[in-house]
């Protein structure tokens, strides 16, 4: 696999637009700046996206105004779903894990979440799984072909964390699949009954964040480089100048990431 390179530097165009763009998510945090579909991206979304600065005693501000939450990333994953010519990959929204663990994972609870699309016509899946206490983003990737699970965290969190993750989705795609398997005619690529889906034994591995604050930026940088196919390289050194091309791309609505 390829590495994805990032620009060492903003043109000069983009530095204006970047600069205006946070100026105005400053001045009125309640203004509505982008939408994509139902998604709004407020001022005080478009704020975490700034790159934390360093004061003289170390990072100033609180982490956790530097969070992705859930409007970034949904009106990220929507950009770039939308960008394929032709879909090879699937991303859920950051709702659906959610909801599903609130609902003690209940099948019949998420059947609908899925149910205008067929998943198994995908080769990649990509399902954004939150935690709280304290906050953090993972990303679960289903190889749909492989039937493989790669569960990816740049804190490199505990094992039960990543075993209850892996066994609720492989459980839920399992009946996905009988739910498929049950109607008369199935339209597209659809694998047969047999091999459960199971966590990969050579898994995938996410470069490791430096600080509290940007799992979320990990896990954007992971769903684009998997989804074009590239290899998981970019790194801590790396995340602000992601954070400055996310920004551009989802006010923007257009992919600033070449």
């Amino acid at each position: 696999m390829t590495k994805l390179r990032l620009p060492t530097s903003l043109s000069h165009e983009q530095k204006e637009r970047h600069r205006r763009l946070l100026a105005d998510a400053e001045k009125d945090t309640k203004a509505t700046l982008a939408t994509h579909g139902n998604i709004v991206l407020l001022g005080r979304d478009v704020r975490r996206l700034r790159v934390r600065p360093v004061g003289r005693r170390g990072q100033r501000g609180s982490a956790s105004d530097y969070y992705l939450n859930d409007e970034i990333v949904n009106a990220f994953t929507d950009l770039l779903s939308s960008a394929q010519q032709k879909p090879t990959f699937y991303v859920f929204s950051t709702h659906f894990y959610t909801w599903f663990e609130d609902n003690d994972f209940s099948y019949e609870d998420v059947t609908r979440w899925t149910k205008a699309v067929n998943i198994f016509d995908y080769d990649l899946l990509f399902i954004p799984v939150h935690s709280t206490s304290p906050e953090h983003w993972a990303l679960l990737v289903v190889d749909v072909q492989a039937r493989t699970l790669h569960y990816l965290d740049s804190l490199a969190g505990g094992a039960a964390r990543r075993q209850s993750v892996v066994t609720a989705v492989a459980q839920y795609l399992a009946c996905e699949l009988r739910k498929l398997h049950r109607m008369i005619s199935v339209k597209g690529r659809l694998p047969t009954e047999g091999t459960a889906f199971h966590l990969n034994s050579d898994p995938l591995v996410s470069p490791l964040q430096g600080n509290s604050w940007d799992c979320g930026v990990f896990m954007c940088a992971s769903i684009l480089q998997l989804s074009r196919g590239r290899s998981l390289s970019l790194a801590q050194n790396d995340m602000g100048m992601f954070r400055r091309l996310l920004l551009l791309s989802v006010v923007g609505g257009e992919l600033q990431f070449g």
